[in-house]
């Protein structure tokens, strides 16, 4: 689209220049008027005009002071000059501002239609030569991302000899110096579990095209690039050490990484310790992948130093006989105090621990899950409907970064797990069964007492005096409070928007959704979700 902003303080020239001109047909798409410069100054602001047809002669502003300010903001821009009179001064003034014409009135029509004509071809020219220009210079930025990413990735081969690299170096366009200090760095991804396989490549495409300009802000001098689509490698002839200077700039780095696709993945950098010579670079690099493992224990969003990582505890905790029985009989005698106090001790021997291989953390957690949803069953009891049960358990515990994670998730399966052995004591089978059925019917919006009653064969009338009677409440009450408990939980992930918990909870009106939890917890979704999970 061709913008062009008309400048002329005699309004019948002006209207008439509005009116008359063929400018759909010149291929002016979009025409703006101004009744002197000050005027088209304020419109060029949000117009950004690539042409400017204006007279010399105006008050408040000329024509001359016009294009001058014009010209340093939009160099590009074509400047038409109009003028009642031929002053040798003002043409000086147009050929210093590389002005395209100077057109003497009373205008002639072919001369101008000419004019704007010529006007519309460079434009286009030039547009269509900065476009190819831009494109020329993204693939050999492209190329050269690529050869760094290359030279990244040989500088930490267990054979690689840097002096026969000098080539790669070359190629992009980095000195070659072994006579100096290198650290190397590492970049974990842990992309949201709900994304599809573009959406991380388009993430990742996206940081390919920034990392350079966010790494200069750290050093003059890096090789970078991805290792997998997890993990970003970075090799720096600087000499970084777990001191307050680098952890801020580590951290700023981190961030805008994480804002560059904000809520798709936390990031998690881990930094090795520095090396004298690029062929130490490989023993950097096993340092910082080590520091990045440890985020299974530090938390994700962390830089994690690898000269700051205490000694691996020597007795790492053995999930025992003695601690599996001691976990079945808490759980089958209904102490959940008990219980509680043995996880907890537990998950501080493991993360005090710091196991170096997290599988073996991730099994000894399902191993206890697996228990507890065994002695669930046993108790009439069940837990979840997945049928594959030790698929749908190594499912969740393998989608979690952090021991903590793990922890608190067993953690809430064992409340839920006392919960529905209070429930079913207290309320009795018939009860117990019409609250689970609840229980994983929330979703669906044509869930009423009707379908309820018919599923368990008992008459509507019979079904609401009875369930109240033994709970205390309505049975529409009851299906409000679990679909507003399982709402909270859903609201804990930012990346759901607030219509689609609603659907999720069984409310294909979010408004109406927001009235009820606003009832619930006097707060709307939004600011429960502001409040208690920042």
């Amino acid at each position: 689209m061709i913008k062009l902003i008309l400048v002329e303080d005699e309004r019948a020239t002006r209207e008439g220049l509005m009116k008359h001109t063929p400018w759909n047909r010149i291929g002016i798409d979009r025409v703006e008027d101004a009744r002197n410069g000050v005027e088209a100054l304020e419109k060029a602001e949000w117009l950004e005009p690539d042409i400017v047809l204006t007279d010399v002669s105006m008050p408040k502003m000329d024509g001359i002071q016009l294009a001058t300010r014009l010209r340093e903001k939009y160099p590009q821009c074509k400047i038409i000059f109009l003028s009642g009179y031929s002053d040798k001064e003002y043409l000086k003034s147009a050929i210093k501002l590389n002005a395209l014409n100077y057109i003497e009135k009373p205008i002639d029509e072919n001369e101008l239609i000419a004019t704007l004509s010529k006007a519309v071809v460079q434009y286009k020219s030039e547009s269509d030569q900065k476009a190819k220009d831009e494109r020329l210079q993204d693939n050999i930025r492209r190329n050269t991302d690529l050869v760094r990413q290359k030279l990244a990735v040989e500088l930490i081969k267990s054979d690689a000899d840097p002096a026969e690299l000098k080539g790669i170096f070359e190629d992009a366009g980095v000195e070659y110096r072994a006579d100096r200090y290198y650290t190397t760095a590492v970049v974990k991804f842990n992309w949201n579990g709900a994304l599809t396989h573009n959406e991380k490549e388009s993430c990742r495409s996206l940081l390919s095209s920034n990392m350079s300009d966010f790494l200069y802000g750290l050093s003059d001098w890096f090789v970078s690039g991805y290792l997998d689509s997890e993990l970003y490698l970075i090799h720096f002839k600087e000499r970084i050490q777990a001191v307050q200077h680098w952890e801020k700039k580590l951290n700023v780095l981190r961030e805008k990484i994480t804002a560059e696709c904000q809520g798709n993945y936390a990031v998690t950098i881990g930094v090795g310790l520095p090396v004298y010579g690029l062929a130490g670079l490989k023993n950097s690099f096993n340092l910082a992948m080590k520091a990045v493992r440890m985020q299974f224990y530090e938390g994700v969003d962390t830089i994690i130093f690898s000269s700051g990582l205490n000694a691996q505890g020597s007795g790492n905790p053995i999930m025992d006989d003695e601690f599996l029985s001691a976990f079945g009989e808490y759980l089958g005698s209904d102490k959940r105090r008990e219980s509680m106090l043995l996880l907890n001790e537990y998950y501080s021997g493991l993360a005090a621990s710091k196991v170096s291989d997290s599988g073996i953390i991730r099994n000894r957690y399902l191993k206890l899950l697996f228990d507890l949803h065994s002695i669930a069953k046993k108790r009439g009891i069940r837990l979840t409907e997945e049928e594959d049960l030790y698929g749908y358990l190594w499912r969740s515990v393998s989608g979690m970064d952090t021991l903590e994670k793990i922890h608190l998730y067993l953690v809430d399966q064992v409340k839920v797990f006392f919960k529905l052995v209070e429930d079913k004591e207290a309320y009795g089978r018939n009860v117990y069964e019409i609250m689970k059925f609840i229980q994983n019917q929330y979703h669906d919006q044509k869930l009423s007492v009707k379908r309820i009653a018919e599923s368990h064969n008992f008459s509507e009338s019979y079904l609401c005096t009875f369930f109240k009677k033994i709970t205390g409440k309505t049975l529409n009450d009851y299906i409000t409070e679990v679909r507003i408990e399982k709402s909270k939980e859903l609201l804990k992930d930012r990346t759901i928007k607030i219509y689609e918990v609603a659907k999720k909870v069984g409310y294909d009106n979010d408004n109406y959704f927001a009235k009820v939890f606003r009832k619930y917890e006097s707060a709307s979704p939004s600011e429960f979700r502001e409040r208690f999970f920042l």
